[in-house]
Formats: structure tokens, C-alpha cells, sequence
């Protein structure tokens, strides 16, 4: 399968990390050239245009696996197999955030947003048991619930904010 393909494939039926990351990594693998690029259209029909488009068609899903905020709360990891390790650093989420965290046994292990823009921020709960958000100074910072599972707190533009994990 060509990337366009694949991408239209997963998005008519529901996304299951277990079963379509192998598939996601293989096609990277498989269309990868040493200089970074990964076309999937013919370069002389389509100059270097399908090479950039094509890239980031093929990249796009797996940032997604790993961060998501369409709709204006930030979910971590929403989507990625449980038994793969895995961490980002600075992916940009809606609302002027910067979003770092780490994945290991199925769970966050760390998570850390930065504000650019001192709003409001929603963050799906990234544990179910109890945990705490810290300032840069370690002051606990007061959130809200929203719709059950969705934690809000105000930041300040320039601010980095740690999940921790407890009471």
C-alpha cells in the first residue's frame, strides 16, 4: 500500500494501535530514503511535491497517535500501543501549548506542558487515581473539572507546568 492509501484505509474504520502501528512503522520503513524522504508518488510526474506532501502524510498519523487537541483539550497518548515505549518532546497543541511527556507499560510516565500564551488549559486526566500539577516554583496549581475527565487550570505565558503522578 502507498501512504494516501493507507491513510484513507485507517480513516474509515476505527483506529486500533495494536493492530495498525506495525503497519504504520513497516510503510515508514519500507518508503524511507536515506535523505529523509519518503515519497509514494512518481518524482517525475510530480516533481518534489508529492515528496514533502507525502512526508508528512505519512507522519501525521503517528503524531497523533502519541498527542492529540482538535477539539481544544490535550489527550496524551490516546491512541498508542500499550507495550511500545515512547516519548516526544515539544509538540505544539492547540492553544499555544508545548507538550512533552513519556510512555512506558501502557501508562504515562511523565507529562509537562509549557504555556506560550498564558490561557486556559484542558488536559484530558492522564491517570485515574490521584495526581497533581506543579508550577515552575513547585506551587501546586488549582484545576477544575470539566466533562468527568477533562482537567483545567489557568497558566502563565511562559510557564511550564508538571504532572506528578499521587497526592
Amino acid at each position: 500500500q502507498i501512504p494516501w492509501q493507507m491513510l484513507i484505509y485507517m480513516r474509515n474504520r476505527a483506529f486500533e494501535p495494536e493492530r495498525d502501528y506495525p503497519c504504520l512503522r513497516d510503510l515508514i520503513l519500507r518508503m524511507r530514503q536515506s535523505n529523509g524522504t519518503m515519497p509514494a508518488m512518481p518524482q517525475q510526474a510530480h516533481s518534489y511535491i508529492g515528496l514533502y506532501g507525502e512526508s508528512l502524510g505519512m507522519i501525521a498519523p503517528i503524531q497523533e497517535m502519541m498527542l492529540q487537541s482538535w477539539d481544544g483539550a490535550i489527550r496524551v497518548f490516546p491512541a498508542w500501543p500499550k507495550h511500545i515505549p515512547a516519548r516526544f518532546d515539544t509538540f505544539r497543541a492547540e492553544g499555544a501549548f508545548l507538550v512533552s511527556a513519556a510512555w512506558k507499560d501502557g501508562q504515562i510516565q511523565a507529562l509537562t506542558i509549557v504555556s506560550e500564551a498564558g490561557k486556559r488549559c484542558r488536559v484530558e486526566q492522564p491517570w485515574e487515581d490521584a495526581f497533581r500539577i506543579m508550577d515552575a516554583k513547585g506551587t501546586q496549581v488549582a484545576t477544575a473539572i470539566e466533562q468527568e475527565n477533562i482537567i483545567c487550570f489557568d497558566t502563565v505565558q511562559g510557564e511550564a507546568y508538571e504532572f506528578h503522578r499521587g497526592d
